[in-house]
């Protein structure tokens, strides 16, 4: 199983777009870092860690973030339960980072929802994804382990922070129980991100497959049974390299059509891995105006020949551009860096290296240390069309959290953290990173992802101004 954190190889697909590269060197930026107290605001930035997981080595790591209509801040990730291993948690916070207690208020920690064994594998499971309906209600998903491999899970919460069990799936049409669903392709299923589309239809990217792995899509109708409109079956499976095609981030453009990004290759294990960005039709079919076939493949963007790319996040602007991030390796094949892709077809400005079809931004340092950032994890637009970015710097040894704020051009955005680059760590061990990101009311990206205290990982939540 691939998911965030873990590293990949896999062969090179080429498109048949032309691309190019522009170092940023950001040493001169400046870095806006905090030191201090864990769970303090320190230069007017807001960082709250917690640690629900009771036995020493228990984790706590959030993977995706949502806000709601209230300005309430919802995460979902992982949390090691004594004797359960990872089960899916959902936390919710108040706009100021504490707890909301209201959220499963009669659960055995207000504030946090678990589940365990959704697939009956009494194994690991884990929420990789979380988004917010007009309602409140919280849909969640990931993956649960059936007791041979993984299979795909679907959770929707009601407001409360209770299981929707009167509401989704109630009936049991789909496999899974009262108030989620999960579902098993091919020896191994996840989802990776969600997005929700007109009507209720609920979208979900990810993989499916054991030896090969295959991009899948899911959808499902707002009750929670499979959209048999989406490929017949609710699910839509690309296999474009013949051994690794994998969907870390889905959203729609603005003409309501499905994107995905994500990783794909064309040989042995060996081999290298590149960019890629998939775009569907409303029936779940590949959309062939779209690159080939449907298909962009984005190779060696950072110019470290027969390498490893990936791409973990993306966003559409309001041009209706497509923005990825993820990484790329430098010249040598040895430094991997953050990179911003954004797939257009139009010049616009002096931070993106322009060609046809394909910007990119790559950010081979940040702050004064040095230190390459190894991923941009996730990708937000803001409500000025500035382009954030959340991943982790520093080196294998130790990582810090890492926000990068763009303006529209493709430049650093000097308003932001004095330079355009927050780094961050404040983690007691071995360091922090963000995972997920969103955007709140006023414009401040919050970031939740893991944080170090020496032993074990603590959920970490941060808010920049």
């Amino acid at each position: 199983m691939i998911m965030k954190g873990q590293a990949m190889r896999q062969d090179r697909v080429r498109s048949t777009a032309w691309f190019a590269l522009m170092a940023l060197t950001l040493a001169a930026a400046g870095m806006a870092g905090c030191d201090g107290d864990d769970d303090d605001a320190v230069a007017d930035v807001v960082l709250r860690i917690f640690d629900d997981s009771p036995e020493p080595g228990g984790n706590d790591v959030g993977y995706a973030v949502a806000i709601d209509a209230a300005g309430r801040i919802v995460a979902a990730g992982s949390a090691d339960i004594a004797g359960n291993g990872a089960d899916i948690a959902v936390w919710r916070f108040n706009p100021d980072g504490s707890r909301d207690t209201t959220f499963n208020a009669g659960g055995a920690t207000p504030g946090i929802f678990t589940h365990h064994n959704a697939a009956g594998g009494s194994g690991n499971d884990r929420a990789s994804a979380v988004a917010v309906d007009g309602q409140g209600r919280i849909l969640v998903a990931g993956v649960s382990f059936n007791g041979a491999n993984d299979d795909m899970v679907l959770m929707r919460l009601t407001p409360a922070g209770t299981l929707d069990t009167a509401d989704f799936n109630s009936a049991l049409v789909e496999p899974g129980g009262p108030g989620f669903v999960i579902r098993n392709n091919s020896g191994g299923d996840g989802a990776t991100d969600i997005v929700l589309g007109s009507g209720g239809i609920i979208y979900l990217s990810g993989y499916t497959g054991s030896g090969g792995m295959d991009l899948a899509v899911w959808a499902y109708q707002e009750n929670g049974t499979r959209d048999v409109a989406w490929d017949t079956d609710g699910l839509a499976v690309v296999d474009a390299s013949g051994f690794l095609d994998y969907g870390s981030s889905i959203a729609f453009d603005k003409s309501g059509r499905i994107v995905v990004a994500g990783i794909t290759a064309s040989g042995a294990a060996a081999g290298t891995r590149d960019i890629a960005i998939w775009r569907f039709l409303s029936t779940g079919s590949l959309d062939p105006a779209f690159g080939t076939g449907g298909l962009v493949t984005i190779v060696d963007p950072a110019g470290g020949a027969a390498a490893e790319d990936r791409a973990w996040g993306v966003a559409i602007d309001g041009k209706g551009r497509v923005l990825v991030t993820g990484s790329s390796y430098l010249p040598g094949g040895v430094d991997r860096v953050m990179v911003v892709v954004r797939h257009t077809n139009e010049s616009s400005g002096p931070g993106f290296t322009q060609v046809p079809l394909t910007e990119i931004v790559v950010l081979p340092s940040l702050g004064t240390t040095g230190q390459p950032p190894l991923e941009g994890w996730s990708i937000a637009v803001d409500g000025q069309e500035r382009i954030v970015v959340a991943g982790e710097a520093g080196s294998m040894g130790g990582t810090q959290l890492a926000v990068v704020r763009l303006n529209g051009d493709g430049t650093l955005d000097g308003s932001f953290a004095g330079g355009g680059v927050f780094v961050d760590s404040r983690g007691l061990g071995s360091g922090d990173r963000g995972f997920g990101l969103a955007i709140d009311g006023n414009g401040r990206p919050v970031v939740v992802g893991e944080s170090s205290n020496g032993t074990d990982l603590d959920l970490g939540l941060w808010r920049i101004p």
